[in-house]
């Protein structure tokens, strides 16, 4: 039986004033670009572990203004 493997990272961002979207990936820097040239009006977005002993824990976050940091 084949399985999948689990993706890295999961996404949630907020895209308009009473819309979000999450998606799943591996590469930060790719979904970043993706999700920048695909919804304009991106306000932030909130990076977390899909894997491991830390799954659910969010590791990043991502504003307009301050870019890409770590969470606190």
């Amino acid at each position: 039986m084949l399985t999948k493997k689990r993706r890295k990272y999961v996404v949630i961002a907020k895209v308009e004033s009473d819309h979000f979207v999450k998606y799943r990936f591996t590469d930060i820097d790719k979904v970043i670009k993706f999700l920048t040239n695909k919804y304009p009006g991106l306000k932030y977005m909130n990076i977390y572990s899909n894997n491991g002993e830390q799954r659910g824990k969010m590791l990043y976050t991502w504003g307009k203004h301050k870019g890409l940091e770590p969470s606190r």
